[in-house]
């Protein structure tokens, strides 16, 4: 703490040309202007605020996308939307947030979109 408060003198005893970028971060720190716990991401609700919620079916969900409905049924075979699938028998209802997350990550991750 003394050391802190020794640094934070030295910064005010500097003219500000002088002053280093470090100088000026710490001075943010000190100021309240800069917070170290902050988070740039967006949520996923605050990205996904003008979609609906759930898709049903399997052709829904192509037509969202604009795919086919053979793709989005190798998606689901696959497990990679074992996440955002509810189903109960026949019916198929996709969480559409999760189901972008899911193929945002998984695009990164390799060609194909295959769960690994």
């Amino acid at each position: 703490m003394a050391q802190q408060k020794n640094e934070v003198q030295s910064l005010l005893e500097k003219a500000m040309f002088q002053a280093t970028v470090a100088d000026f971060w710490m001075a943010g720190l000190e100021l309240g202007v800069i917070k170290t716990n902050q988070r740039d991401e967006a949520s996923p609700k605050e990205v996904c605020s003008g979609i609906p919620q759930f898709i049903i079916g399997v052709k829904g969900l192509a037509g969202f996308f604009g795919t086919s409905v053979s793709t989005v049924n190798r998606w689901k075979a696959c497990g990679l939307l074992d996440d955002a699938t509810l189903q109960c028998g026949k019916v198929v209802i996709f969480e559409l947030p999760k189901v972008i997350e899911i193929l945002r990550v998984s695009d990164k991750k390799n060609k194909f979109n295959v769960k690994s």
